[in-house]
Parts: C-alpha cells; structure tokens; sequence
C-alpha cells in the first residue's frame, strides 16, 4: 500500500525530476566539472613551469591536484545516478545511489577534506607573512608544506575509515532505516555527526574565517611602499576573502544534509523522486563541483602574475615575466613568498 501511494505520489513529479536531472545535473553540474578539470591541470602547468618555486606555488599545486581528484569522484557521483534516471531505469538509479551513499561517499569525503584542509595550509602561509612576519622563518617552508600535506591526507583517511569499513564489513548496521538501534545511532551521532564534523567542517572554517579577519586587519595596518605593492596586497587581500567565502558557502551544504538525514524516518524514499531530499542531495554535489573548480579563475581574475603566465602559456610566448607571488627568491625556505603574493 505504502509502495503504491509511494509511486502514485512520485507520477505528477517525474517530469520535473527529470527536467532536473538534466539540466541541473548533466548539463550544469558536466559543465562545471569539465571547467574545473580544465581549470586544475593548467594551474599545475602553469606552477610548474615557474623556474622560481615558493611555498605558495607549493601549496596551490597540491591544492590543484586535490581538487583535480574531488571533481573526477564527485562528477563521477553527480553523473551516474542522474544518468541512470534519465534512462527511466530507476532500479538501476535507487541501487547506485545507495552504494555511493554506503560505500563512495567515505572515499569522496576524504578527497574534499584534503582539499579543504590545503585551503588552510595556503591561508595560513599568508596570515603568517602578514600578521606574523617574525615567525614566517620557523612556521613557512618547502618541508613544512610537504610535512602538511602528508599528515592532511594521512588524516583524512583514517578519519573517514571506520565509515567506509562500517559500510562494507556491516552494510545492515549502516542502513538508514535501522538507524534507531542502539548501535547504529550512537555511531552516527558521536562519530558520524560530531567527530566528522568537527574536524571536517568546523575547525577549517573556523580557520579560514579567523585567518582572514586577521590578514585584512594586517595588510590594513600596514604601510604600503609604492602604489604597485600596495595594489598587489590589496588584490591577494581580495582573493582571499573571496576563496573564503566560496569555501565557506560551498562547504555548508553537507552538514546541513546530514542533519537532513537523521530526521527523516524513511532516508531511502526522500531521495527518490518525489522525495523531499531529492532536490536537496544532488545541490550538496553541485556545491562541491562549484568548490573544486573557481580557485583558478579566482587566481586568473585577482592575480595578476597567474593572470600574465596564463595569457603567456595560451600564446606559446617564451617570455618570463614576474614571479606568479611577486617574488624573486629561489630557496626552500624564502618567506617573503606569502606577503607578496
């Protein structure tokens, strides 16, 4: 009976499931994708090309191939189940999205926090030169960045390990359905919920937003020296709150989803078509896509050294030109890097 006023209920809205699978999905969400991709490898060209490296370069080119991957899993994620919808195979559709739910998304998590967690080591290389220009020596490296990523990605997948074997090992105690036993709450709400989000949500956007009240305020009490550095300043200043803010934005979706999640009785019929999570889930996606590919046209629009050795690299000129961070310093260990950029 329920299966039947299921599918009754779902009938008046297949056209604008579909409508939305196509358009939001496919088109918009391939679109993105292939922006983005397109977008990350000629970052990595471009920051490798530099005969001049910094920890900055460093850091955007790990950045780069961390997005890179968070767009292949993601647009992957985003593609297939709408796909198989738009096939008017909704078996086939049903069956995928609770495999990604149950077994992908531990993965594609682990990717974004990565690149979530590079976002801050590259924040952090700035407000360092800005606001703790003493400290630049002992806190900014070519090592430390290094030592930085490593740990980042050691971390995230023994964060989002548990989840992933919980999901393969017990994929019945992970069923949303079941989720009021004794077990499978008191995973989802203290591992779940509080530990995954903290870590994957509140510290780095806690982060993000402190770091960057704080580098406007230091570039603000600076005296500037010549109106082309103080342009320069004024433009990385930009981009930054710019970054932030599209991280912070394109971030907020998830947890709010999983909020979503543990409300609903019924996680698998509200995201079915029809379903009160089926608009909602795919924009969490979208967001991420959105996330993983505008820090190269942020660069491009703000930086003008990036915005020089693009035009440069479009046009095969063998021409120099200036450093992409503003400086000329070759060593591992140059400092000045993450002011004048």
């Amino acid at each position: 009976m329920e299966a039947t006023e299921q599918t009754a209920m779902s009938k008046p809205n297949e056209g604008n499931c579909d409508a939305y699978n196509l358009w939001f999905r496919v088109i918009f969400g391939g679109f993105v994708m292939t922006l983005g991709l397109i977008g990350n490898i000629l970052t990595i060209i471009i920051m490798r090309k530099q005969k001049t490296k910094t920890t900055t370069m460093l850091a955007l080119t790990y950045l780069a191939i961390a997005d890179f991957c968070v767009l292949i899993i993601y647009g992957t994620i985003n593609l297939s189940p709408a796909i198989t919808d738009l096939a008017n195979n909704a078996d086939l559709a049903y069956n995928m999205k609770i495999i990604i739910s149950r077994c992908v998304m531990p993965i594609s998590q682990s990717f974004n926090l990565v690149s979530v967690y590079i976002t801050v080591i590259v924040i952090w290389q700035r407000y360092v030169g800005v606001c703790l220009p003493t400290k630049a020596k002992t806190y900014v490296s070519m090592r430390i960045v290094n030592v930085q990523v490593v740990c980042v990605v050691i971390g995230a997948v023994l964060l989002y390990l548990p989840s992933f074997c919980a999901s393969l090992l017990f994929p019945e105690m992970m069923h949303f359905d079941l989720r009021s036993t004794a077990t499978h709450a008191g995973f989802t709400i203290f591992y779940d919920l509080i530990l995954s989000y903290t870590i994957s949500y509140i510290i780095p956007i806690v982060s993000l937003v402190t770091m960057s009240f704080g580098l406007v305020r230091g570039l603000r009490n600076m005296k500037f020296q010549g109106d082309n550095k103080q342009k320069t300043k004024k433009e990385m200043t930009f981009s930054l709150v710019v970054i932030v803010i599209v991280v912070v934005i394109c971030q907020s979706f998830a947890p709010i989803r999983r909020v979503l999640r543990w409300k609903y009785p019924s996680y698998n019929m509200a995201i079915r078509c029809g379903g009160d999570l089926f608009y909602f889930g795919p924009t969490e996606i979208i967001f991420i896509l959105i996330n993983s590919s505008c820090n190269f046209f942020i660069l491009v629009v703000c930086a003008r050294g990036f915005r020089g050795k693009l035009l440069a690299l479009v046009k095969r000129s063998s021409a120099v030109g200036a450093a992409i961070d503003g400086t000329n310093g070759s060593s591992g260990t140059r400092t000045t890097a993450v002011v004048d950029a």
